[in-house]
Order: C-alpha cells, then sequence, then structure tokens
C-alpha cells in the first residue's frame, strides 16, 4: 500500500485495469491499453511489477455495478486479496466515465493507498 509522497522510482505493484465500451469499437482496444501502459513503463525505466490485469471488454464506463472485472478489482483490494500501491489506466476514462470519478480516486488513495495512474500523463503524480 502506497504511504506518503509518490516517487515513480520505488518499484511499486501496479493492476492493470483495461477496458472498452462497446462491442462496435476495436476488439483490440484492450491489447492496445495493454502494450501503451507497458510502452511508457518501459520507456521511463520504471520498475514496477504488475501483480494482476483486470479486463472488462464491451462494458460502458457509465455504470461500475455492470463491470465484473472492476468489481472483481475492487474487491481484492478492499479484502487485502490484491496487494497493490497504483492502478495503471490508458486513460482516466478507462476506469469509468461515472460522475464520480474523482471521489473514486479520492478513496482508493484515502482508505487504500492506492493511486490511479494514466500511461497518457505518463503516470504523473495526480495528488500534486
Amino acid at each position: 500500500m502506497l504511504k506518503h509522497t509518490f516517487d515513480p522510482k520505488l518499484p511499486y505493484r501496479a493492476g492493470l485495469y483495461l477496458r472498452m465500451s462497446s462491442k462496435q469499437q476495436n476488439e483490440r482496444s484492450p491489447d492496445q491499453q495493454h502494450r501503451e501502459i507497458k510502452r511508457i513503463i518501459k520507456m521511463l525505466r520504471l520498475k514496477w511489477h504488475i501483480v494482476g490485469v483486470y479486463v472488462d471488454k464491451a462494458k460502458s464506463g457509465r455504470y461500475l455495478r455492470n463491470r465484473p472485472e472492476y468489481l472483481r478489482m475492487m474487491r481484492g483490494i478492499k479484502s487485502g486479496k490484491v496487494v497493490t500501491d497504483l492502478i495503471l489506466v490508458d486513460t482516466a476514462e478507462r476506469l469509468g466515465r461515472v460522475d464520480d470519478l474523482q471521489n473514486i480516486r479520492k478513496k482508493l488513495y484515502e482508505k487504500d493507498g492506492v493511486l490511479v495512474l494514466t500511461a497518457d500523463s505518463q503516470f504523473a503524480d495526480p495528488t500534486t
């Protein structure tokens, strides 16, 4: 669990969350997201260990309860079965388009010590 300040040079444990909204989207979208996240990790020479990959295909980001892999990831974090410091997504919209996305990120950080970072920001610290 992440404590206090974020230093990307530390060897964090990371869970990846990948999602595409509908069957009309590119079927490889989650694979492309995965590759992009790994590309940025490699480019930045980060020593992060991926502890889990969660993929929801053809699931809208609008509703949390309709995404089984998202729910599995969150239950694992809350129960302690998934030990992670970070949740990595390609873009914030992949985590969800729900109105309280910022609230979800804040609760994850404050209650579970987990930061949500995005590849499109090159994993910039969202707390700064």
